[in-house]
């Protein structure tokens, strides 16, 4: 389920001061192997920063500012992107102008070193696939097709929650998430997971009428 290539970049770093002028005489008042840029207590100082823990999640600087990147480590399930997928088909409906929602997906670009939603949705035989900047929810890339596919209506959250089925597929592999879909797939409505590394993932699927998990 995973895609190599995506159109969107949406990674946002801190910046951090660097002291030029008097940084050589300040160092001479520091402990050995300390500088002035490592110290918070000296003009320009900022104390070492992290970028992510080890579980991935954004972290806090010593300055106070957030960390506001979601790397590809990220474990969706214990990390809130700002755009939800609600957001998102609203997001693409705007930009399709008409039709009806057939497929969402939530992956990361390795290109673009991003999370995107890819938005399905089909106007009588035009298809249009939409996808979305899952951080800043900007419209990264949008293409029209024409189809004789007979697609089928999709609605998030019927007839089953994603946290219910996301829950199901856990109780399978235990594992960080890192990517999810929903559509319909050989004739049953089906929410499909993502789990384990980010290059050796095990795919879960959960039937949203009837509970029933399997091995994608």
């Amino acid at each position: 389920m995973r895609r190599q290539t995506a159109a969107i970049a949406a990674t946002t770093l801190l910046a951090a001061g660097v002291l030029t002028g008097c940084s050589d005489d300040a160092d001479e008042l520091l402990p050995r192997g300390e500088t002035a840029t490592d110290n918070p207590e000296f003009p320009g100082g900022h104390g070492p920063a992290e970028s992510e823990s080890d579980d991935g999640e954004p972290q806090e600087t010593e300055t106070g500012g957030a960390e506001v990147a979601y790397p590809e480590t990220a474990d969706l399930r214990e990390v809130e992107l700002p755009i939800s997928a609600n957001d998102a088909v609203e997001i693409a409906g705007d930009d399709a102008g008409a039709g009806f929602l057939y497929s969402i997906e939530l992956d990361y670009s390795d290109s673009d070193s991003a999370w995107v939603y890819e938005v399905k949705i089909l106007d009588g035989t035009t298809k249009h696939e939409v996808e979305i900047d899952a951080v800043s929810g900007d419209v990264l890339d949008s293409e029209t097709d024409s189809t004789d596919d007979e697609e089928q209506e999709i609605t998030l959250g019927d007839p089953m929650e994603i946290s219910e089925a996301l829950e199901l597929a856990t109780n399978e592999v235990n594992e960080p998430l890192r990517g999810w879909k929903y559509e319909h797939d050989d004739g049953r409505l089906t929410y499909e997971f993502d789990f384990g590394p980010p290059r050796d993932t095990v795919e879960i699927g959960v039937d949203a009428e009837t509970g029933e998990t399997f091995r994608g």
